[in-house]
């Protein structure tokens, strides 16, 4: 018989208890993991006993794939098969496939390249072991590996920038977002939070000047019972809710060496505790804390981890076991619960009454819509074409405007910055009051004009009109000191007879 150590049955309802869904369903936590377990004791697995989290059967699993000859060598793991092999790529695509593995078929010695979650369905199922396992731990395992295979090749591919900075602003400005990232906090100004009153540093990857995923560090967190100083990543947000996007930002701040532990990839807000290390290691045991300085009316902004804080030690906690007089998982502005003032976000503090403003953002060539203290407003301007304020334009001398940089563009005919939804109409119509028109291109033009003939047919005339003299001599015959726009096969104009020279 097998026994689990799982603190009796308070920690068994703990790891497996039921709850209740959003939609007032009732499900049990770690089905898939009760599922394993179940059949892990029925088939007598060695060592299960020291699986305690979907993390721990996940690495049980794959750390028990091993059989035949030849190697396979893919992100940390390394299994044997007599059927496959890497080469010097390590599974990685030459095509830049980052859903699949390439492998050598040792049987004919030919490259191919297949699904990651299928690729390793095939080497469990290889072995007696991973015959033995459940259904549904074989899919999660397979799934899991999947994603963590595609953020892998992703990084390798250097498809993405990693950006670590201070600048909690952008990563919490959904303009810079690819997609919706599905965060409360994204645009309420709460960002100050992280400058001001904690430390830590804003982290995103980005493309193409778009963020695809972000994150907060805690760069300064305490391990209770322990001198040990950690750098942890909070829970990342991600375009589209996208979990391989979270896993390569995490992957990249590991492979930078930012971080030494983050929040589990794809859980939710409410576990405070769900970290791991960058070796893959449960801390979800350890109780973490980090300085946190508020005031009662120092902005707040929820948070997932830190929440429970202790306002007089300036201490907030992931545990809610240690002593706490405050939860920081709120959507107020402050811990006053004071929601009359509003938020300057161009100044990042609150204020009586704000106006609306547009900000140009150098880096996206585009506005960002922010508010401003209506008695701090001295950067900004006010268009009347625009009717909005503005802090950087571009001025149309030719109507006395400001200008939206974004809607705006310069004239070289005019020598002005003209409004794009007005510029043809404008330069056309100072092309009519300051140019010759030239009435054979039906153009106007700055060159002067010179007079030519141009052949009626209708009338089997030629009436004079007005060219450019670069035209004339591009498109017109000389004849006689007059220039016509078609003649006759000998160069004479239709209509004009020539005496022939008298015989001698």
């Amino acid at each position: 018989m097998i026994y689990l150590d799982l603190n009796g049955y308070e920690g068994f309802k703990e790891l497996f208890g039921k709850r209740e869904t959003g939609d007032g369903k009732v499900v049990r936590r770690n089905s898939i993991l009760l599922s394993f377990m179940k059949n892990a004791i029925k088939k007598k697995f060695p060592e299960v006993k020291k699986v305690h989290s979907m993390l721990d059967m996940y690495n049980y699993i794959l750390n028990r794939v091993k059989v035949g000859e030849g190697s396979i060598k893919i992100m940390e793991y390394t299994f044997f098969s007599g059927t496959f092999k890497t080469d010097d790529c390590n599974g990685v695509c030459h095509d830049g496939d980052t859903n699949a593995i390439r492998y050598i078929n040792q049987e004919n010695g030919r490259v191919f390249k297949m699904r990651a979650g299928k690729f390793l369905r095939k080497l469990i199922l290889d072995t007696e072991f991973g015959r033995s396992l459940d259904e549904q731990s074989l899919t999660y395992v397979c799934e899991t590996f999947a994603r963590d295979w595609t953020a892998h090749s992703t990084l390798k591919s250097n498809e993405y920038t990693l950006v670590v900075d201070d600048d909690f602003k952008s990563i919490y400005n959904s303009d810079l977002y690819a997609e919706d990232f599905d965060s409360c906090m994204s645009d309420k100004g709460r960002h100050p939070f992280y400058s001001k009153s904690v430390t830590a540093k804003a982290a995103s990857i980005r493309k193409n000047g778009k963020i695809y995923a972000r994150c907060v560090i805690f760069t300064k967190v305490y391990e209770h019972g322990s001198d040990k100083i950690w750098r942890l990543a909070e829970r990342q947000y991600s375009a589209g809710y996208n979990d391989v996007l979270k896993q390569t930002l995490v992957n990249m701040l590991i492979a930078n060496d930012y971080i030494d532990g983050y929040k589990k990839v794809g859980v939710d807000c409410h576990s405070a505790r769900s970290f791991v290390g960058i070796d893959g290691s449960d801390l979800s045991h350890k109780t973490f804390s980090i300085d946190c300085k508020l005031s009662m009316s120092s902005v707040l902004s929820f948070q997932d981890s830190f929440k429970y804080y202790n306002y007089n030690d300036d201490i907030a906690y992931n545990d809610s076991s240690m002593h706490y007089d405050h939860d920081l998982d709120i959507s107020d502005y402050n811990l006053d619960e004071d929601d009359n003032q509003v938020f300057d976000s161009y100044h990042d503090r609150y204020c009586d009454e704000v106006q609306g403003v547009l900000v140009w953002n150098e880096y996206c060539g585009c506005y960002d819509l922010e508010t401003c203290d209506v008695d701090s407003m001295f950067d900004f301007t006010y268009s009347n074409y625009e009717d909005c304020y503005l802090n950087d334009y571009n001025y149309c001398d030719h109507l006395n405007e400001k200008l939206r940089k974004d809607r705006s563009t310069y004239s070289d005919i005019m020598d002005d910055y003209l409004p794009d939804d007005r510029f043809d109409e404008l330069e056309e119509e100072y092309k009519r009051k300051n140019w010759n028109y030239d009435e054979v291109t039906g153009e106007y033009t700055e060159e002067d004009l010179v007079s030519v003939n141009v052949y009626v047919h209708d009338l089997s005339c030629y009436t004079t009109t007005q060219t450019t003299e670069s035209n004339r001599d591009e498109n017109f015959y000389l004849f006689e000191g007059e220039y016509y726009d078609e003649v006759d096969d000998n160069g004479v104009p239709f209509g004009v007879k020539v005496e022939e020279p008298a015989e001698v």
